[in-house]
């Protein structure tokens, strides 16, 4: 049976090795161009690092502040959404988490955006301060317009106002999500492997940091009664958090002078690759579907290079189909898990909101090195962990979370009674079924569980779409896999709005989740015994 594999090593006219090219990076004189740019620009930043290579880069104490700063503002807005859009703008509880998915899918989709502009048009340092204007615009909006009476009371809070600053938002942190690590990276010369690779634990760090400290912060102050209702100082939390990123945004700016600036190449990547796609399939239509023969028709019209690279990309895409369905189970900490928490009792604990912005990245602080540094050695001395595997195991994890919850919601069901609440307008109230005879402390479980498929999943992905494809399609790829976190989001939100999400009972929807996320497993796993690693398919070419 033919495969879309050559079994020899493809050489180009010049006889060098093509999968050395597309490790590399340089396919022509355009990109040798390039890369002699790039060296003509930095080089009296790179002449110092060459003088200090064990040193951190000077530019690294402007960038990861940066992204603390960032990540505080995105995840203390993240659990305040359901109830402003809930008990604020006045949308159905169903409607409210349903836009919650809205807004991350939203965020998940504009990297590609982000990736564009700066592969395209702007260096990533341009990007980066563009988008974290519009980023921070956003912010403002979101302030002021959720203030009550300044466009309506609370509780009648036109949706347009709330929905716009979200929607800038969006585009802004999503735009720089591709740029900032790569900018980060890019302040590494080859010989500091060592440093880039600390750099990256940092930069992780930072981002749970970011996160695990706005979890204990914007729902506290959401809590205070601002402008005399109960609970409706939505406005000085979000004006928080943009103080916070317009503090971060300066000290990233401020760092220009000590930046590595890589430009962009002037070629869209994905452009490229839909291209070589499109001539690919003409290719075999014109030879029956004969693969080795269109393969060679279309390394003639586009290059051999950048057809490697598109298989090599598609064989990527194929492997991870699946993961838009946890990214469908895993987002929901923010609208089903923290509907349920609402449910519940938190007396001497953290309250609904925190409990769900805080325990996720905390252990994620906690599990990622003990995983990286003890967990993952000692299984591969027994057995092979490779990463898909370890994908696999990650969404069973996530079904198994979801399993949990729903016993949790079971409990709250049967036990819950009716208790009545006013809303922030200090006027208008509400019922909502509560048990307080279950405490949110033990979402412990579910959060462990799922974090700990989170850790095995995610981080697993990310390193596959990385390793797997060449230097010209990482920053492709990457956005491609958060564009998953998107379609998963997109999937979220429409169980929301379907039967699945307004009729069933909610510990019924919990089982449904979690049984999808068995069911993506087993499909994730019939794919990886199909899929063989680059190293093993370069090797035995």
């Amino acid at each position: 049976m033919s495969t879309i594999d050559e079994k020899a090593v493809p050489i180009d006219a010049k006889g060098v090795d093509v999968h050395t090219m597309v490790e590399g990076g340089e396919y022509d004189e355009v990109d040798r161009a390039h890369a002699a740019k790039e060296a003509e620009i930095n080089k009296h930043i790179d002449q110092k690092l060459m003088e200090k290579p064990e040193a951190f880069p000077k530019a690294i104490y402007f960038i990861i502040p940066n992204e603390a700063g960032e990540r505080f503002c995105f995840y203390g807005i993240n659990p305040l959404l359901k109830p402003l859009l809930n008990l604020m703008v006045g949308f159905p509880l169903h409607r409210a988490e349903s836009f919650v998915h809205v807004f991350k899918s939203v965020t998940y989709f504009f990297p590609l955006v982000g990736a564009a502009i700066s592969d395209s048009f702007l260096d990533k340092f341009k990007t980066i301060v563009s988008l974290s204007s519009v980023y921070l615009i956003g912010l403002v909006l979101l302030s002021v317009f959720s203030r009550p009476g300044f466009i309506g009371d609370a509780g009648s809070i036109p949706a347009w106002g709330p929905l716009l600053g979200l929607f800038l938002v969006a585009l802004g942190t999503g735009g720089i999500k591709p740029c900032v690590s790569a900018h980060g990276g890019d302040q590494f010369l080859p010989n500091q492997k060592l440093n880039l690779n600390k750099f990256y634990n940092y930069f992780y760090m930072a981002i749970n940091i970011g996160a695990v400290t706005a979890g204990f912060i914007t729902p506290p102050i959401q809590k205070k009664s601002c402008f005399g209702g109960p609970e409706d100082c939505y406005s000085w939390s979000f004006a928080l958090c943009t103080m916070f990123f317009a503090a971060a945004l300066s000290i990233f700016v401020i760092g220009k002078r000590v930046y590595r600036v890589v430009p962009p190449v002037g070629n869209f990547v994905p452009f490229l690759l839909g291209k070589a796609a499109v001539v690919h399939i003409k290719n075999l239509f014109t030879h029956g579907f004969d693969q080795s023969k269109a393969r060679a028709a279309s390394s003639a019209a586009v290059g051999e290079p950048l057809v490697v690279e598109l298989f090599d990309l598609l064989k990527v895409l194929v492997a991870i189909m699946p993961a838009p369905f946890f990214w469908m189970a895993f987002d929901q900490n923010s609208s089903s898990w923290q509907s349920l928490t609402d449910q519940m009792a938190s007396n001497n604990w953290m309250d609904s909101e925190m409990t769900n912005a805080v325990l996720n990245p905390l252990f994620i602080c906690i599990l990622a090195p003990i995983f990286a540094n003890w967990v993952y050695p000692a299984i591969d001395k027994r057995w092979k962990f490779g990463l898909l595997r370890r994908m696999v195991v990650g969404m069973i994890l996530c079904g198994l979370a979801f399993i949990v919850t729903g016993l949790i919601q079971k409990r709250v069901t049967e036990n819950c009674v009716d208790t009545e609440f006013t809303k922030p307008d200090g006027k208008t109230k509400y019922t909502m079924c509560m048990d307080y005879s279950t405490h949110t402390g033990i979402f412990i479980i579910p959060y462990l569980i799922m974090t700990t498929g989170e850790v095995l999943f995610s981080i697993s992905g990310l390193n596959f779409t990385y390793q797997e494809v060449g230097k010209r399609t990482k920053s492709s790829c990457a956005a491609l896999w958060l564009l998953g976190t998107a379609l998963g989001n997109v999937f979220a939100s429409a169980l929301f709005e379907s039967p699945v999400g307004t009729d069933w009972a909610r510990e019924h929807f919990f089982y449904f989740v979690g049984v999808l996320c068995f069911v993506a497993a087993l499909v994730q796993a019939v794919l990886n015994r199909f899929y063989v690693y680059k190293e093993n398919r370069v090797g035995s070419q």
